[in-house]
């Protein structure tokens, strides 16, 4: 019996696994280079592996190169091979991965076109419940630049206080802007609660448009090509995300036709008083 020290087993085996060989395969194997030359019966024994499985273990291991069959007089035997056939496995899984490296450019260009046209498709995608609102809140941090849109209630209604938190500072970290457009409805409950929602000024502009002049019950945002719309009071909780340049166009055409009517917010709750 060849004694292998525990280390050099590990290394072995860890190279057989590289090279592919499953658990069993290595077992099988390594147990060969410690016994020698084996029947299918000793090696099955040897290395506490079924016989009926030692017999399918050995015939790919011989189709792989690694191990022969010596026959004899009334017996035959397992072998593991001579060093060049492992070598020859290195090799090869030397030869692969070179040809996977070198072609990964290739790949990783043609995912960048798929992605590409992907994103100049037009995609609705459909939120339910409050976990679905906060996925859009999070999506809305992807904002390049600025969030615009129409603001109904409180956010913190959907998100939560502990997620308007985290969703704030975020919008803080990244140094993102809004501008938004206040509700008679949001402006109301703002009086009750003035310490609710507050962003701060450096991040968030604000003004007031009159429900005679717009009437809106639902929270709108418009951000790089996405238009995005809440809904979660008096009714089913839900929401959409259009994602369709033309259409995000538009409707930051329309937003900025209304900003313009719209009242800086200390203004309007002056003339509100």
């Amino acid at each position: 019996m060849n004694r292998i020290s525990k280390s050099v087993t590990t290394q072995i085996l860890g190279l057989l696994d590289a090279l592919g060989l499953t658990k069993d395969e290595a077992r099988v194997y390594k147990t060969l280079l410690s016994f020698g030359p084996l029947t299918k019966l000793d090696l099955s024994r040897q290395s506490d592996i079924n016989r009926t499985n030692v017999y399918r273990i050995v015939e790919r291991l011989v189709k792989l190169g690694i191990v022969q069959e010596l026959i004899e007089e009334h017996t035959t035997l397992v072998s593991p091979t001579g060093i060049n056939e492992i070598r020859q496995m290195v090799e090869e899984q030397q030869r692969r991965t070179n040809l996977l490296v070198n072609n990964m450019p290739i790949l990783e260009s043609v995912f960048s076109d798929i992605q590409q046209l992907r994103d100049k498709q037009t995609r609705v995608v459909f939120y339910r419940g409050h976990e679905g609102i906060r996925q859009m809140a999070w999506n809305n941090l992807r904002a390049k630049g600025e969030i615009v849109g129409y603001t109904y209630r409180f956010y913190s209604e959907v998100l939560g206080k502990k997620m308007f938190k985290k969703w704030l500072e975020e919008l803080i970290r990244k140094d993102l802007k809004i501008r938004e457009i206040i509700s008679d409805t949001y402006l109301n409950l703002k009086t009750i609660h003035p310490k609710e929602d507050v962003i701060l000024e450096s991040n968030c502009e604000t003004r007031y448009i009159s429900k005679d002049v717009l009437d809106y019950d639902h929270q709108l945002d418009i951000y790089n090509d996405v238009v995005a719309i809440y809904n979660w009071y008096e009714g089913e909780v839900f929401g959409v995300e259009i994602h369709n340049q033309k259409v995000a166009k538009l409707q930051k055409q329309l937003f900025e036709i209304v900003w313009k009517l719209a009242k800086p917010l200390d203004r309007s709750i002056g003339k509100n008083d």
